[in-house]
């Protein structure tokens, strides 16, 4: 009897998993699905932004073209913000490289300085105390 017991159990246990393994099957279809679709829509509207971007460029270009020449044509050219800013790093580059070499000018000087025994002397010293001197009081 027991060995009955546990074969229906077991058999009712199986039916449960696969009950829930086509449920879950069905809905990850479904979500599938809809993901399709939802990207076909996107798909749809990307295509459909870029018809009406090249139609109004064709219409500003005809506009241009119908235009009227100006008494004063002058060229121009614009420089968009990602140049701007390449420039402006590029500006910060070369501004940092004169930083560092004169620093290098600078510890240059100071080497040689030290080496000449001109740095440490009585007078550099009482100099320098004074300067202490007077920013604290």
């Amino acid at each position: 009897m027991d060995l009955n017991r546990l074969n229906n159990s077991q058999n009712e246990a199986h039916a449960r998993y696969e009950e829930m393994r086509r449920e879950t099957h069905s809905s990850n279809a479904d979500r599938v699905r809809g993901a399709r679709q939802a990207l076909a829509r996107l798909s749809d509207v990307r295509a459909e932004r870029i018809r009406r971007g090249r139609a109004q460029a064709t219409e500003t270009q005809q506009a241009e073209v119908n235009q009227p020449p100006s008494r004063h044509n002058a060229d121009q050219i614009e420089i968009s913000d990602r140049a701007r800013i390449m420039a402006r790093q590029h500006e910060q580059a070369a501004a940092s490289q004169s930083d560092d070499s004169a620093r290098a000018e600078r510890v240059s000087e100071l080497k040689q300085r030290h080496a000449a025994g001109k740095i440490n002397t009585p007078e550099a010293i009482d100099r320098a105390a004074q300067n202490l001197l007077r920013q604290s009081g």
